[in-house]
């Protein structure tokens, strides 16, 4: 099956198993990225943010660092999936070697900022909104 072999691997290595899954997951649904978000949400719910962060991840190479790309891509019916699909784009944007500088980063950010700040902070969310010095607006 799809989530063969790590529904039966040892606990101890399920983590990393279902991290890797979605990489044979994308090429088998020829990169509809929705699918393979089903295939998280049908895993142990210990597991899906993983699976979901990975699914972010393998978008963020798929599509590059353009933001409106990754969103599109992340975004599913259940708010959730996308929250966890854009935290591991993010991760990729800002953790392994992508160019901090851009401007992508931040709006991606905002996406998640906006649905789960439930009250602005005072201000608002214009101190995210700010380009920093030094950042590109590609």
């Amino acid at each position: 099956t799809l989530r063969e072999p790590c529904n039966s691997v040892a606990t101890t290595y399920k983590d990393q198993c279902w991290r890797n899954q979605v990489s044979a997951w994308l090429p088998f649904f020829k990169g509809n990225t929705k699918d393979v978000a089903s295939q998280c949400s049908l895993i142990e719910p210990q597991y899906q943010k993983t699976c979901f962060e990975s699914l972010g991840l393998l978008v963020t190479i798929t599509v590059g660092e353009i933001a409106i790309a990754i969103i599109n891509s992340c975004t599913t019916s259940q708010n959730q999936i996308s929250d966890d699909c854009l935290v591991g784009a993010m991760k990729e944007l800002l953790f392994e070697g992508k160019d901090r500088r851009h401007v992508h980063a931040r709006q991606i950010f905002e996406r998640i900022a906006e649905r789960h700040i439930p009250s602005p902070p005072k201000g608002g969310l214009a101190p995210f909104r700010a380009i920093p010095s030094g950042f590109t607006v590609a």
